[in-house]
Order: structure tokens, then C-alpha cells, then sequence
């Protein structure tokens, strides 16, 4: 009985309670974990812990600029016309193979997860993209979500970019190297498996007509769209 009344569970609780209560009002689950240790820190009798925010962060100052500006480059090419084209000229080009266009919107939407390592920016940027031409192949709003939601994890999973063992990596002081092979062969067959399984049986070739009423605009021509995307080939590889 006397564990209870130990200051360490007592620290714990205030923290708990914060989380608990930032999370009920909906605030992020990254802000409320940040202001449950502040109040764990102010409990404590540390008051601000600039130092310990500052180093902690600062242990994975790269993973964060991978996140942050792959974000911003995926949002990028988004708004530039680059992933709408993408998808626009795949479909046109083989609106007449619905099986082999679902394998490939597959990969398509795994793009922006290999690139952030977040399965949420899938969904909202590639994942969004895809889902008129999903809706476009016969599948209904659930098959289309599901080929999604699993595209995102996949996606997150599949190289260059997996956020977790790079976390871990760091935590281990163990280089990031050597991981793209068996990454690889953990998603990609498994990402086909699944889309297949979801819709196969229910895709069908694709109405042109209908595709390009349902989409905003038509895709943007020329080569200079695609040199984002191209540079960041060329880096990667260098």
C-alpha cells in the first residue's frame, strides 16, 4: 500500500490526467504528450525543462527534417498539378486493364508513405488522388477506402523512408543502412497480394468519359512538372 503514496505516482498521475484531458478535447496526441511532461515537470518542482525539450528533440533532429520537409514537398507536387497528372495519364493509358491499373494506383498511393515514412500523408495526398480512379475501376467506397488504408501502411513500411526503424536506429546509434531490400520485400508483394484480394473480382475497364468528368481539371501537360520529382530521384541515388 505504501507504493501509492510515493511521489513518483503521484508525478505519473498529473501526467496521465494531462494526456487524458488534452486528448478528450481533442487536442493532437504529439501536443498533449509534450504538455503532459511539462506538467510532470512542474509537478516535480523543475518548473520549464527548456534543456531536457531542447536535447530530447535535438536527438532526432533528422528524422524530423525528413518528416518535415517531405510533407512539404509531397503537398508541393500535390498543389503543382504533378500527382494529378500522374494519375491522370496512368489511367488513360490503360483505362482498357483494370487489374493491371489497381496493382499500379496501388503503388501510386505508397508513393507519399515512402517518401514522408507517415501512412496519414498518404491517405490525404496520393490517397486522395486515387480514390475517383478507384471509384472510376467499380469499386465501391469501402473496397476504395480499404486499398487505400492499406496503401498508407504499406507504404510507410516500404523504403527509403521507415520511420520506425530509423527511430530505433538512432535509440541503438545503429546507421540507417541496409534496410531497402528486405523492406522491400516485406510491402510490395504483400501491397499487390492485398489489392488484389479487395478488388480484383470487382474491378472493369475504366470509361474515359465519365473519368474526365469526374475529375477537377484535366492533367497538366509538359515535362517541367515532373522535375521536382526527378531532382529527388537524382539526390536520393547520390
Amino acid at each position: 500500500m505504501n507504493v501509492i503514496y510515493t511521489p513518483e505516482v503521484w508525478y505519473f498521475l498529473v501526467m496521465l490526467l494531462t494526456f487524458v484531458g488534452l486528448a478528450i478535447i481533442k487536442i493532437p496526441i504529439s501536443v498533449s504528450l509534450m504538455f503532459s511532461a511539462l506538467a510532470g515537470s512542474i509537478a516535480f518542482g523543475e518548473f520549464f525543462p527548456l534543456r531536457h525539450l531542447v536535447e530530447g528533440g535535438f536527438g532526432y533532429i533528422d528524422t524530423i527534417l525528413v518528416i518535415g520537409s517531405a510533407m512539404i514537398f509531397m503537398e508541393s507536387i500535390k498543389v503543382s498539378g504533378l500527382l494529378d497528372t500522374i494519375a491522370g495519364n496512368m489511367t488513360i493509358a490503360l483505362h482498357k486493364k483494370p487489374t493491371f491499373l489497381l496493382v499500379l494506383l496501388t503503388f501510386f498511393i505508397m508513393i507519399a508513405g515512402m517518401i514522408t515514412g507517415s501512412s496519414t500523408a498518404t491517405v490525404l495526398t496520393t490517397g486522395a488522388i486515387a480514390f475517383p480512379v478507384l471509384k472510376n475501376l467499380g469499386l465501391s467506397k469501402r473496397r476504395a477506402g480499404s486499398i487505400i488504408a492499406m496503401s498508407g501502411i504499406y507504404g510507410m513500411i516500404a523504403p527509403p523512408i521507415n520511420l520506425p526503424a530509423m527511430i530505433i536506429g538512432q535509440g541503438v546509434d545503429m546507421p540507417y543502412i541496409g534496410f531497402t531490400t528486405p523492406l522491400l520485400m516485406m510491402t510490395f508483394p504483400l501491397a499487390v497480394v492485398t489489392s488484389l484480394i479487395i478488388g480484383a473480382r470487382q474491378v472493369k475497364p475504366v470509361d474515359l468519359e465519365e473519368f474526365r468528368k469526374s475529375r477537377e481539371r484535366e492533367p497538366i501537360k509538359g515535362f517541367a512538372v515532373y522535375l521536382p520529382l526527378i531532382l529527388m530521384v537524382i539526390l536520393m541515388v547520390l
